[in-house]
């Protein structure tokens, strides 16, 4: 890198040439960072997909269900319990279920829940494991306006989140915003689809999100 910015004739180029080549210098350095820290921190597993479907069983969003799948790769060895990380608005672990394993403890985080899950096998580096999850959210989504959030905690290849509106209150406008940048995206109607018994649904992929990030996917209904 050093020896392509020493073959420059300084002399040929003027500001306004100068800083794009600073701009492109600047990107490749934050690319290495970003590569370097996903090489350290590996963390316990990585995910492999996550699949989660949040459905709003009443068009007043007074109960909705929150299902996750989970295919995640061990980093290590004797991994024996795994914690599933929990917020929102309401009820938010109402009817709390998982499989494989039990959930053994549970305890608030600042604004998260964080469930402990008991795994009752010991898992390996390189083992795959598929872990589902089931809550009821009570009173959760009541306002025109709602937000779905996902963190990004360990390296995933695949994310997608599905939301399911009842047929008597269906999504008017849907967008993604990216926490730490602020950028958002509607999502058109190609992410919309209607189902048999009239209700909808909308379907965001991800692929390869950003570790430790945030989205957030809000919704008009």
């Amino acid at each position: 890198m050093l020896q392509w910015v020493c073959m420059l004739d300084l002399a040929h180029i003027t500001p306004e040439r100068l800083l794009p080549l600073f701009q492109q210098l600047f990107t490749m350095v934050q690319r290495l960072a970003v590569w370097l820290q996903e090489r350290r921190t590996q963390g316990l597993y990585e995910v492999l997909s996550l699949h989660r479907t949040v459905t709003l069983l009443d068009p007043q969003g007074q109960t909705a269900t929150v299902e996750t799948v989970k295919q995640v790769r061990f980093h290590q060895n004797h991994v024996a319990a795994l914690l599933d990380y929990v917020w929102g608005d309401g009820d938010i672990l109402h009817e709390y279920r998982c499989s494989p394993g039990a959930p053994v403890d549970c305890y608030k985080e600042g604004t998260r829940h964080v469930v402990l899950i008991s795994l009752r096998e010991i898992k390996s580096r390189g083992d795959q494991l598929t872990l589902n999850t089931h809550r009821t959210v009570l009173g959760g989504f009541t306002r025109p306006s709602e937000c779905w959030e996902t963190g990004i905690y360990h390296r995933t290849q695949r994310l997608e989140v599905r939301l399911v509106f009842p047929a008597q209150r269906r999504c008017r406008r849907a967008v993604v915003t990216v926490q730490s940048t602020g950028q958002t995206t509607a999502l058109s109607k190609s992410h919309w689809r209607y189902l048999p018994d009239g209700g909808q649904e909308l379907v965001w992929v991800c692929l390869k999100p950003r570790l430790n990030e945030c989205y957030l996917l809000r919704w008009e209904w």
